[in-house]
């Protein structure tokens, strides 16, 4: 839901809220957070990714790529 257009940018990648508050990180810029909380409490999982992220630029994966990579993680397995 986060990863994809039009919530992409929009919606903060911890909570979900909406806003206008919400602040791209700013390595990556493809991931945002609504607050410095959020983007603490994801830190862990976004670290991983954010550095995959910009190894690979310009080629920027896919949401749906992304989306499974962070599945993966998070049940255990790495890159």
């Amino acid at each position: 839901h986060t990863l994809s257009a039009p919530y992409g940018g929009r919606v903060c990648q911890t909570c979900l809220r909406e806003g206008p508050t919400v602040e791209p990180c700013p390595r990556c810029d493809l991931v945002s957070y609504c607050s410095s909380d959020c983007q603490k409490s994801d830190r862990l999982w976004h670290m991983k990714e954010c550095q995959s992220i910009r190894k690979v630029r310009p080629n920027i994966p896919t949401a749906t790529l992304r989306l499974m990579l962070r599945v993966l993680r998070r049940l255990g397995y790495e890159e």
